[in-house]
């Protein structure tokens, strides 16, 4: 059973902070930009929640975060949960709105995280005093890709 700081971590939902946006993009550009599927990138730091997940931003403003039990995050998920999304001022606010599995976040919970910076193919969210990075991709990368 995954404990809600561990999920925290894993739907970018981090405690806000007083972290800003290095040069307060507009929310609307922000939401535009933040469509699509995010994953840890390789490379990355050691990430004590490093579990295989990817989340995927909707237009529409609704949001799943798939749960793995392989590395490379190949179907079918071993868990999943969905959300609507929306940012204003720079923070990411994410209301859970289905779970598969009960024992990893109540429905109806409210997630939110400090965008830092956002671009084309990586955000970085800031909390706890720390940056968590995810990658622009469809796919995830196993725990030992390397850039080359």
């Amino acid at each position: 059973m995954a404990s809600p700081k561990i999920f925290t971590v894993l739907l970018s939902g981090l405690l806000i902070s007083g972290a800003a946006l290095a040069d307060q993009a507009d929310d609307g550009a922000l939401q535009q930009r933040l469509v699509g599927s995010w994953v840890l990138p390789p490379d990355a730091e050691t990430d004590a929640l490093r579990i295989p997940s990817r989340q995927v931003f909707n237009r529409d403003g609704t949001t799943q975060l798939y749960l793995y039990t392989t590395p490379e995050c190949r179907s079918p998920a071993a868990a999943a949960i969905e959300g609507r999304w929306s940012i204003e001022n720079s923070v990411l606010t994410t209301q859970i709105t289905a779970v598969s599995d009960s024992r990893l976040i109540p429905v109806g919970e409210v997630q939110k995280v400090v965008i830092v910076a956002l671009e084309d193919d990586k955000v970085v969210f800031h909390a706890d005093d720390k940056l968590f990075v995810r990658e622009k991709s469809e796919t995830c990368f196993p725990p030992d890709a390397h850039r080359t």
